[in-house]
């Protein structure tokens, strides 16, 4: 390795400024106190059975025997979440939330849909035990989608939004075709709060600061003393699950989840290198990320790769010049760790 007095001052711009960009990640990486793969939230649907009329067996006056303390929703606007649906019913269980949509206007539609969301303090064990009641309660349900989530905990709140801010610039999600990060509009709460600084990747990847969820102020976000961890979540819709792992129904899901088969390929950390037609990741300033997304946000790697595979110039070759950002190999592997943890506990009380 040349030394730097040795370089001329271009090269050794370059020098300093990745030295610096390594520091700088390094110093994020360390500011980590916990990383935490859950199952936030599965969505489950009845089966629908070739020539049997199925909404009699799943209406209001059904659901209320199985869940008797089911409370009717008025205030439910299909159009606005479940437009195939006319009604919600809701129940505060235990260990979870469960929201439920039933009396179908579309026939080719469930005859039902749950929305199963565990409580934050509740234990990987305890949400286990109470889908298998839940199995129990109405069998053969399908898995519609399951919002698998992965919480990296830092010491204060400046920590987490640097640490987004170093995510959102290097996180690389395959197949992608758009990563769009929410306007920033925070003047309504006097810059205390992020209303918007979701990164969206598609529909069913975004990475975002946040706080617990007590501390969530509704339909605006997190203030920015609470924030305590980055959330990385990929929402896999039910093609994916059926076609690519084989999860179908609910006892499908209980007997593995496989976390890590669906997660493990889904976060990477990218750069280009090679070709002076592409920007530097290691830059002393951000700016050199330019390409804008459609609210025009810039300093995201993923929306350079969507541009170059574009380009008249680049579109050709532009994946040749991708390679992994090695600073970022102790975070993957604090990511993999967790996804494998939460197999693990999973695959023993499958078998219990």
């Amino acid at each position: 390795m040349r030394r730097i007095s040795e370089m001329n001052p271009h090269e050794r711009h370059k020098a300093m400024a990745e030295c610096m960009q390594r520091s700088l990640t390094r110093d994020a990486f360390d500011k980590i106190v916990a990383v935490e793969a859950k199952i936030h939230r599965i969505k489950l649907s009845g089966e629908k059975i070739k020539g049997q009329k199925m909404q009699g067996l799943y209406d209001y006056d059904s659901f209320k025997k199985i869940f008797p303390k089911a409370g009717f929703n008025s205030e439910f606007v299909p159009d606005d979440r479940m437009p195939n649906y006319n009604v919600q019913l809701t129940v505060d269980m235990d260990m979870y939330k469960l929201n439920i949509f039933t009396y179908r206007n579309k026939g080719c539609c469930p005859p039902f849909c749950l929305d199963v969301t565990p409580k934050e303090c509740v234990s990987l064990s305890d949400f286990y035990n109470s889908l298998i009641k839940l199995n129990n309660l109405i069998p053969n349900m399908c898995v519609s989608s399951v919002e698998n989530t992965i919480d990296i905990y830092c010491d204060t709140p400046a920590d987490v939004e640097w640490l987004f801010w170093l995510l959102r610039r290097a996180v690389f999600i395959p197949y992608a075709k758009d990563a769009t990060q929410n306007s920033i509009d925070t003047a309504e709460w006097n810059d205390k709060l992020r209303l918007s600084m979701f990164q969206h990747y598609g529909g069913d990847t975004k990475i975002y600061p946040r706080g617990n969820d007590c501390d969530k102020k509704k339909g605006k976000g997190w203030p920015l003393d609470t924030f305590n961890r980055v959330r990385l979540e990929y929402t896999p819709d039910r093609r994916m699950l059926l076609n690519k792992f084989n999860i179908d129904k609910l006892s499908d899901f209980l007997r593995d989840c496989k976390f890590q088969d669906i997660n493990g390929m889904n976060y990477n950390f990218r750069r280009f290198e090679g070709s002076g037609n592409y920007p530097e990741y290691y830059e002393d300033d951000w700016s050199n990320y330019s390409a804008e997304d459609k609210n025009g946000n810039t300093g995201a790697f993923q929306n350079e790769y969507i541009l170059r595979s574009v380009m008249p110039e680049t579109k050709n070759n532009y994946r040749k010049y991708v390679v992994d950002i090695e600073d970022f190999e102790p975070l993957k592997e604090k990511l993999i760790n967790a996804m494998k943890i939460l197999d693990l506990e999973w695959g023993v009380l499958s078998i219990i």
